[in-house]
């Protein structure tokens, strides 16, 4: 039996509802050419996806770009022609527990985690530090915004920095959660109490 093929994540994203893992930091101006030489002609053309993809400086002089690469033709598979400074990142459902995450505590505060365009990409490179080096003291800061408790523990479960952690990395773990069973009041009452 041939092994299934790995899937990779960020051939196509809205970088702001990504998790901490799909952003690096780029090390050195080396590993920033890396990249630009990776990317040579759509940043020759100045093209929308360059725009989006491009690296974006903090205030403290760091550049950071999505994990992101090209394909090889109509497959999903990544063009390594080129190297890139940084790994890729394999998709899995944890990667997915996240933007669910990102999208839920959007529609409960109705703003987004980072800030982000239109399009929920980040729109500097302070909104992609910030997931970048996302941590439990970034949580909390984020949820502290959640009025409703069920909401802010499944939050809390779903937005979390270690991938292998986030709500035991199911879906169905979410959609079992309290926070979508409106019948569970007692369960909600609990959260209250927390």
């Amino acid at each position: 039996s041939t092994p299934a093929a790995k899937s990779f994540l960020a051939d196509k994203f809205s970088s702001g509802i990504l998790g901490p893992e799909m952003f690096y930091r780029l090390q050195s101006e080396d590993e920033k050419r890396m990249f630009e030489e990776y990317w040579q002609e759509e940043k020759d053309a100045d093209s929308p996806l360059w725009r989006k993809i491009a690296p974006k400086q903090d205030s403290n002089g760091n550049w950071f770009v999505v994990r992101t690469f090209r394909t090889v033709g109509d497959t999903d598979e990544p063009d390594l022609s080129r190297p890139l400074p940084y790994d890729l990142i394999e998709a899995t459902p944890a990667l997915d527990v996240w933007s669910i995450g990102a999208l839920l505590y959007l529609m409960i505060v109705r703003g987004t985690l980072v800030p982000c365009n239109y399009d929920d990409d980040c729109v500097n490179g302070e909104a992609m530090a910030t997931l970048c080096h996302w941590d439990d003291e970034t949580t909390r800061q984020r949820l502290a915004k959640v009025d409703d408790p069920g909401a802010r523990e499944l939050l809390s479960r779903l937005l979390v920095t270690d991938a292998s952690q986030r709500l035991a990395t199911s879906l169905d773990g979410a959609l079992d959660h309290v926070f979508f069973d409106p019948e569970n009041i007692d369960k909600q009452r609990e959260f209250e109490k927390a």
